[in-house]
């Protein structure tokens, strides 16, 4: 992560990641902000006022966040190759709309990163398209082996479509 190419990158895939309708905030080391204290009182301003253009900046950069508790194995690991990007949904039940557009932000703007996403609205989203998915493939088959059964119970046209409407209707 640490490297002119690979904080550019994080920074183009928070922002696209931003971009997104549905997303409350992104928080990654590219856009967080520092509290500081001064002789003055207390300072916020952005971690990283501006990207990293060589390494001797990135090298301070680096010093900077890996020394600092609060950013330190939560937004970075400690060996400095990975990072997290902490993305806040703007409302709830909005995963099965916003998580697949998060999913192509990440694939037009990864650049070089391999990114895992995760939390709870994207499993959510993925166990609902999972089943969306099931529910279409399994509901014909199951269909027909009620008609075929029924059809084996009571021979005739009335044991097949009288039950089968029972069950259609509840």
């Amino acid at each position: 992560m640490f490297s002119v190419s690979g904080l550019a990158a994080l920074h183009r895939l928070t922002e696209a990641i931003a971009e997104v309708p549905g997303i409350e905030s992104v928080r990654s080391l590219t856009n967080i902000e520092e509290v500081r204290g001064t002789d003055f009182g207390i300072e916020v301003g952005a971690l990283m006022p501006e990207l990293p253009q060589n390494e001797d900046e990135v090298a301070q950069f680096r010093e900077k966040v890996l020394t600092d508790s609060q950013y330190a194995e939560r937004l970075i690991s400690a060996d400095g190759r990975y990072a997290a990007i902490l993305i806040k949904l703007s409302g709830t039940g909005q995963a099965d709309d916003t998580v697949p557009q998060i999913r192509q932000a990440i694939s037009e703007n990864q650049g070089p990163l391999v990114v895992h996403l995760t939390g709870t609205p994207v499993l959510y989203q993925e166990m609902n398209s999972v089943l969306r998915d099931d529910l279409l493939k399994l509901s014909p088959a199951v269909v027909l082996l009620i008609l075929f059964i029924l059809f084996l119970s009571f021979r005739s046209w009335q044991g097949v479509v009288l039950p089968l409407m029972g069950m259609v209707v509840s």
